[in-house]
């Protein structure tokens, strides 16, 4: 796959236009960025392009592709687009639309628009017979889907280069897109001003000696700054190429002193008004030099940490680390101060747009200075519940200790999620939310952790921590509304109960039991189940528990509520019914095994069930559960979540990011939700009509379809 160009200032934030968008997903993976006079685009592993005008607040997010995006342009209009992922050229025309693939039979690469020459250009290899060439597209105004066809572009063939491989483009706004590639270990060719105009110079002698294939192998980072390009990487050599004279030239790097193993240099500056050069690398260092590469002084920001980018804006550089912290220096990067410290990691870059500062990074982390630092939280991590606040906003717990807020509605509609306070450790996990008030929120997870919120989310502290190693990870917490007793229920351990809001804990009993999910009925009192089909309830105030029903055969997963019925789900033959109050237990034979997760119940028609489970199974009965029949789906995939919305539509989703919705439950649409990651569940918020899909990837759907 192509080596690609990422340009040293990258970045983006704010405000999402969630106006006519399908969907909106809130933690994608920002790899690149793209600008200039007209717009600001970041490009994600997802395959999810997102834009805004240059200077605007409102963000437009939009799916290309399932494959990562490696490159994207546009016209000066803004009005057509062109994007590589994963190697095929796509198109959207002028006035909307599907992007569709306009090229198929060849390999794209790169992709660009030339204001110059008003026209737009690909770098594409044939497969048969290899052979990789230029190609360009008169841009016109008025052209029709048919005249961007593979048989419309010209042809440059480019027979010196049987490949892409070592391939770099970068664009200066308003100007041609400049090249540069490498063949054979032995030759560059860069372009200048015209991209068809090829020029070819030998690699200089290393330390007297040609330099080896290695070596160049090593040199896996590509900068054009100004009219030059510099390439580095892992190791001291560095080389650069002057484009407008020809001139090349190997440069030495410092060593790492820093920290032991490899050196490895991944970002670089060079200020076009004192020409001074700026190389970052994995330990927190910066090589500085102010005459042309050809001495280094070392510099070590107060923070460790790989170097994700360096940008200047208004005579004051600026330097990230991938773990979230900026620097500013005033002394052209002979001292840094701190700038930044954004709580956020895997942080890709840093730019200077219309509005000010910007970083993005992985997990949908965005943030801006536009005066002040405004920062969205990096969301790459496993979601395992979301709840609604009261005020319109919502919290979100998961994987890697993450505890995140949309502190209100507007929040919530534009994806605005910032991390809460706390103390728990990385390696922590939260599986469960809880809401005892407006402002008091409980959540539960690993290492029989439990932490309580009194100010609506924004900061949690520890009320439980079972040390003594008798506690396994909490799977489920729950406050009864009517007695506002709060239960935590372990696997493997036993049941804890509140009932002072949370701030306080202590055991039921000492019984250890391997429980996995637990409800308030609607009836009152508290259900739990799930080892060995062990059923237990106890009334709303917690205290006494007792066994509705145990069989060994059997594993319970998950609790519902259907037709006014509790049901159990788990992996076996049979469902088990139970009354609203959790009592007189019914099995419900099916027709097969399956491995269950959910059911749901038609309110008109409160005889006609459907359940939901692993490897596509989805069966429906008529009659209450005494005959199921199977139901075939557009798609196959473990399903994990049924509900229905009020309007009377009826929703699935599960692995692959699958969402399929049905009117009649018998006929099913697939929706598209910008994704292929697994969802573990989905919300449906009645504010704003929308369905929040959850799990790898967070995605808001609009449910009014």
């Amino acid at each position: 796959m192509l080596s690609r160009f990422l340009s040293a200032a990258s970045a983006c934030f704010i405000f999402f236009c969630s106006c006519a968008q399908a969907q909106l997903i809130a933690n994608p993976t920002w790899q690149d960025f793209r600008q200039n006079e007209k717009a600001e685009v970041l490009l994600s592993a997802d395959g999810i392009l997102q834009w805004r005008a240059a200077g605007s607040e409102e963000w437009r997010q939009e799916r290309v592709s399932n494959q990562p995006l490696e490159d994207v342009a546009f016209d000066p209009s803004l009005q057509r687009w062109l994007a590589v992922a994963d190697g095929v050229l796509l198109l959207k025309p002028a006035g909307g639309g599907r992007w569709r693939a306009i090229t198929p039979d060849v390999q794209t690469y790169r992709a660009a628009y030339d204001p110059v020459g008003r026209r737009w250009i690909s770098w594409v290899c044939a497969q048969e017979p290899s052979q990789c060439s230029v190609r360009t597209l008169e841009d016109r105004a008025a052209m029709s889907e048919a005249d961007w066809d593979e048989r419309s572009w010209k042809d440059y063939p480019q027979p010196q280069m049987q490949n892409w491989s070592n391939l770099f483009v970068a664009q200066t706004p308003g100007k041609a897109p400049q090249a540069v590639a490498y063949a054979n270990g032995q030759t560059l060719y860069f372009t200048r001003d015209n991209p068809l105009d090829w020029q070819v110079v030998e690699l200089p002698r290393l330390r007297g000696r040609v330099p080896r294939p290695e070596t160049m192998a090593a040199l896996t980072y590509w900068r054009k700054l100004g009219d030059r390009w510099l390439a580095f990487g892992q190791g001291q050599d560095a080389l650069e190429l002057d484009t407008v004279t020809g001139r090349l030239i190997w440069m030495r790097l410092p060593g790492n002193t820093a920290s032991q193993g490899p050196v490895l240099w991944n970002a670089a500056f060079r200020d076009p008004s004192s020409a001074i050069l700026l190389v970052g690398n994995n330990a927190g260092q910066i090589a500085r030099s102010t005459d042309e590469g050809g001495r280094f002084t070392l510099h070590t920001l107060p923070v460790k940490g790989m170097l994700s980018g360096f940008v200047k804006e208004a005579e004051v550089l600026y330097a990230v680390l991938s773990s979230g912290e900026v620097f500013r220096s005033t002394d052209a990067g002979r001292s840094w101060q701190p700038e930044l410290s954004s709580g956020q990691d895997n942080v890709r870059g840093i730019a200077a747009t219309q509005r000010g500062l910007l970083l993005y990074g992985e997990g949908g982390m965005l943030a801006e200075r536009a005066p002040q630092w405004q920062v969205r939280a990096n969301l790459k991590r496993y979601v395992n519940d979301l709840k609604p606040l009261d005020n319109g906003g919502a919290l979100l717990v998961g994987a890697n200790g993450l505890i995140a807020r949309a502190a209100s509605a507007q929040d919530l509609a534009t994806q605005n999620w910032r991390y809460a306070r706390h103390s728990l450790q990385y390696n922590q996990y939260l599986q469960s939310l809880a809401r005892v008030s407006a402002d008091t929120w409980l959540a539960a997870g690993s290492a029989a952790t439990i932490v309580r919120s009194s100010d609506a989310g924004e900061s949690w502290q520890v009320v439980y921590k079972g040390d003594d190693g008798e506690l396994g990870n909490f799977q489920r917490i729950v406050v009864h509304p009517q007695s506002g007793v709060a239960i935590a229920v372990a696997n493997p351990g036993w049941i804890l109960r509140s009932a002072d809001g949370g701030k306080s804990w202590a055991p039921v009993d000492r019984e250890s039991r391997k429980l996995d999910d637990l409800v308030a009925l609607p009836e009152g009192g508290f259900l739990a189940a799930g080892a060995d089909g062990l059923v237990l309830r106890a009334p709303a105030s917690g205290e006494r528990w007792e066994v509705v029903h145990q069989d060994a055969q059997v594993q319970w997963n998950n609790i519902s509520f259907a037709a006014g019925k509790v049901w159990l789900l788990g992996a076996g033959a049979t469902l088990m019914q139970l009354d609203a109050r959790g009592e007189n237990p019914r099995p419900v034979a099916l027709p097969a095994r399956y491995f269950l997760r959910d059911i749901v119940a038609d309110s008109a028609q409160p005889d006609l069930l459907l359940v939901a489970g692993a490897d596509g199974a989805l069966l429906k009965s008529t009659d209450g559960g005494k005959a199921w029949r199977a139901l075939v789906l557009p798609r196959k995939a473990n399903l994990r979540r049924i509900l229905r919305t009020p309007d009377g539509t009826t929703w699935l989703t599960g692995r692959d990011g699958l969402l399929l919705s049905s009117r009649d439950t018998e006929h099913w649409t697939e929706h598209d939700t910008g994704t292929p990651r697994h969802f573990r569940s989905m919300q449906y918020l009645p504010g704003d009509k929308t369905l929040w899909l959850f799990g790898e990837r967070l995605v808001s759907y609009p449910a009014t379809r």
